[in-house]
């Protein structure tokens, strides 16, 4: 049985009464009845005693703060309620469990002789076991480090389901605590995965999910480029086939931005997504291919969650500035496609997908935007507006009354991909193209994408 020590609960003060209890000798009308003292500086508690016929009065002396309860000497087991405001505490009483360190005393009143009184040990169940912890997730980056999360409890607890490459200390405790977690470094292609388990008495389990991202992942953002924001114009006049897409040229300034400088590979999709490669044409270096933008949503919820950063897909208009060199590509005379005019410098024409990086990048040192795989930009396809736009972001929602390459709606694709033509068959930078949200691939066409974040 617990004892309860003496401790402050809020305003409401217990403590344990004095052992010369002869001031209390006057307070039951028996001397064989027992008497409960406790101290609290709050006279206006509400107190009840169950079973309520063994409590014959009760009396508080506002000279010592004290409470005084007069009970039959025949109880042996009863009930206390304390309740203040919405404080409620609850004692359970009996005279077998006996305890030197006991806050309420059983004394007889007619023994002044000095002789010592004898206790009555309590058991406390003022409080609803609990056990919560946060946060309820962690993710450690590659190289290891060190994190921490909080459990909060008024019960004993453990932890197991701890693996090899994480050190948790403590494993064990009681009432509330801070957990210290130590990640070695992930060496491997693959998101290291671990679920802890809390556990303690007569409350529900709580399950820390912890995630270790993969080298793999850190080279995401070592191989991103920051972008100079500017003004550009969009578009292109009504000169070839595809301006039915691209008109009207309008003024659009851009913030700065980072960039990939490569399309997302193979291997950096496993290493978030796990073993599901949906790539037709495989390859580690190679950019993922046949992927949704749905899937790439996914992808993207996903890797977040493990690096802490906030990447998304890029915006057409940012994708096109991009593409055309930005403020470098600016200060040259435009390029038809990304980085030169001539597309055996920076594309494949073997009507194969490539491993990202290796024809020549350009202005701002981004490789493959024009070829390889067509990208997925973040925009709804719609029609350009007549007006200057600031980081626009495109229609608000799927415009099925404007009618692209790709047929009604769905989202941009920016890029043109090496599949779909052999020779010379890759469009110019601002050339656009649009898809259905759910589509992959078919057999003329491969759609990947790369990442942009914005500057912290």
């Amino acid at each position: 049985m617990l004892t309860a020590q003496a401790q402050v609960l809020k305003q409401f003060l217990i403590e344990p009464a004095p052992k010369d209890a002869s001031i209390y000798s006057n307070s039951c009308e028996s001397p064989s009845d027992g008497i409960i003292v406790f101290k609290s500086a709050i006279k206006n508690l509400n107190i009840s005693l169950y079973p309520p016929n063994n409590l014959k009065n009760m009396n508080y002396n506002e000279q010592n703060n004290e409470y005084v309860l007069c009970v039959k000497a025949t109880t042996k087991k009863f009930r206390i309620d304390i309740r203040h405001a919405e404080y409620e505490y609850i004692y359970f009483v009996q005279d077998s469990a006996l305890a030197s360190d006991a806050n309420i005393y059983r004394v007889n009143p007619k023994q002044n002789d000095g002789a010592a009184k004898q206790n009555i040990g309590i058991s406390q169940s003022n409080t609803t076991p609990t056990l919560s912890v946060l946060p309820i997730s962690l993710s450690f980056s590659s190289h290891g480090e060190q994190l921490a999360f909080e459990i909060s409890s008024n019960r004993n607890w453990t932890i197991d389901n701890v693996p090899k490459w994480l050190t948790v200390e403590p494993l064990s405790g009681s009432n509330n605590g801070t957990i210290t977690l130590t990640a070695t470094a992930n060496t491997s292609s693959f998101t290291k995965l671990a679920r802890l388990t809390v556990r303690g008495s007569n409350v529900r389990v709580q399950n820390i999910n912890i995630s270790q991202a993969t080298t793999i992942l850190d080279g995401i953002f070592e191989n991103m480029i920051l972008v100079k924001g500017g003004t550009f114009s969009m578009g292109v006049a009504s000169d070839w086939v595809g301006s039915m897409y691209e008109v009207p040229i309008h003024k659009v300034t851009l913030s700065d931005y980072y960039m990939s400088i490569y399309e997302v590979t193979q291997a950096q999709w496993k290493a978030v997504m796990g073993l599901d490669n949906p790539s037709v044409f495989k390859g580690d270096n190679l950019p993922v291919e046949s992927v949704s933008w749905m899937d790439v949503q996914e992808f993207i919820r996903k890797l977040n969650t493990l690096t802490g950063k906030q990447f998304r897909l890029p915006t057409e208009a940012e994708w096109e500035w991009a593409a055309r060199g930005g403020v470098e590509g600016a200060k040259v005379q435009p390029h038809k496609y990304s980085g030169s005019d001539r597309l055996e410098e920076i594309t494949w024409l073997d009507g194969k997908i490539h491993a990202v990086g290796t024809k020549a990048p350009n202005e701002l040192g981004i490789y493959d935007m024009s070829g390889n795989v067509w990208e997925w930009c973040s925009d709804w396809f719609g029609r350009y507006p007549g007006n200057a736009q600031k980081n626009p972001k495109g229609p608000l929602s799927e415009d099925m009354s404007f009618n692209g390459p790709g047929g009604l709606g769905g989202r941009v694709a920016r890029g043109s991909g090496a599949i779909l033509y052999s020779g010379t068959g890759i469009y110019p930078v601002t050339f656009r193209h649009n898809f259905n949200p759910y589509f992959r691939s078919n057999q003329f066409i491969a759609v990947g994408f790369r990442l942009v974040c914005d500057p912290d």
